[in-house]
């Protein structure tokens, strides 16, 4: 059942709302997986298409997953009376007559590579999508849903605790504490570059004052992975140390303040960006990288690789991601000014619930607080 020409014109036309640089940079990914998918799937889409193309672009990556697996799963297989099978060549009658245990396979197929939130998350995107073909949809022909029998509606999602003390633990678990950020960022600065053979050192000095800059930005201002992938020269205010950023519930930019150091690095960066990466000093995206002689654009996963290569390297058995980075400033704001709506604020977050997590006491400081007791004179 691969897409016909009408279908493929509406791939090519397909338009969603887009505010920022990071929407049409999903817009076009998105466009670029749909053809990969059924064609149902793709009316599915188009049935949504007023949300947010990073949302659709997430639900389409989801979708990819589930398609791939159907496509190399027994029982698909064994009913289509075929030895291979593509993703976009999986009928509706497959998605109709799934038998539960496949659908729980998938789930157990999900649960051995994801973490918890990340299955759930998947595992909705599926319930949307069969919600849709089972209650939405309409055949052309015969006027009614695509098929009735739900079978992700069967489908139970874990609950992931959301209690706070627990969430406190686990993040001073993956974090850096007290000024261990510090320490960190020395290290990027003076002792990185000893241990590096003489073609790597090339490469690290040409990109020491972006990786610096990008790890400070993280770690004093809590911005997210595509807050900070997707900066404009324009979101840049030097006088009031601040960046400004989409972020959900906003119709325009916001104002995130930085600290002093971090927008010192950013600002060094800025002075050797054009010399190290041949990009016009007017460009608008911040944030580049050079190959085979050509400057683009700094991409989200390259970052988190970044992060990854310098926290391994500071501490083997401490690796950190962006959004790690994002809760050891989001702890050490906390512990610095105990001020939840600014740190709230700072964070962007829509709920107080979320910021409250950073509020609790781990276990490691409750020890030296008993510890502290004991010491007291009578």
């Amino acid at each position: 059942m691969c897409h016909d020409n009408k279908t493929l014109r509406e791939i090519a036309n397909y338009e969603v709302k887009t505010k920022n640089l990071q929407q049409e940079k999903h817009l076009q990914q998105l466009k670029v997986l749909l053809p990969s998918l059924p064609p149902y799937v793709f009316k599915y889409f188009q049935k949504n298409r007023k949300r947010s193309a990073t949302t659709l672009f997430n639900y389409a990556n989801d979708y990819k997953l589930f398609f791939k697996f159907l496509a190399n799963n027994a029982w698909v297989l064994d009913t289509l009376e075929k030895d291979y099978v593509l993703p976009v060549d999986i009928p509706i009658s497959i998605l109709s007559d799934l038998p539960l245990e496949e659908a729980e396979e998938f789930q157990g197929y999900l649960d051995g590579k994801f973490e918890q939130r990340t299955v759930n998350r998947r595992i909705s995107s599926l319930k949307s999508l069969f919600n849709y073909l089972t209650q939405k949809s309409e055949d052309p022909i015969t006027k009614e849903p695509y098929f009735y029998r739900n079978v992700f509606a069967k489908i139970e999602t874990t609950k992931v605790s959301t209690d706070p003390v627990k969430r406190a633990d686990s993040f001073e678990q993956k974090i850096y504490k007290g000024n261990e950020d510090l320490r960190f960022l020395d290290f990027i600065a003076t002792d990185y570059e000893k241990s590096l053979s003489p073609t790597k050192l090339r490469y690290f000095l040409r990109d020491k004052n972006r990786d610096l800059a990008i790890l400070s930005l993280f770690l004093g201002s809590g911005l997210r992975l595509s807050e900070l992938a997707f900066l404009q020269l324009e979101d840049i205010n030097f006088e009031e140390n601040s960046l400004g950023v989409f972020r959900k519930g906003h119709t325009g930019k916001v104002h995130v303040t930085v600290n002093p150091r971090a927008m010192d690095e950013l600002k060094e960066y800025l002075h050797t960006r054009s010399e190290n990466y041949g990009c016009a000093n007017d460009e608008k995206h911040v944030f580049f990288t050079k190959y085979k002689g050509s400057f683009s654009p700094f991409s989200t996963r390259s970052i988190q690789d970044l992060v990854e290569k310098y926290s391994k390297a500071f501490n083997v058995n401490k690796r950190l991601t962006p959004h790690k980075l994002r809760h050891t400033f989001a702890t050490k704001h906390w512990t610095a000014n105990k001020d939840l709506i600014g740190l709230q604020t700072q964070l962007g977050h829509t709920s107080s619930e979320i910021t409250s997590s950073y509020t609790h006491v781990g276990k490691e400081k409750q020890h030296k607080n008993l510890e502290n007791m004991d010491k007291l004179e009578d």
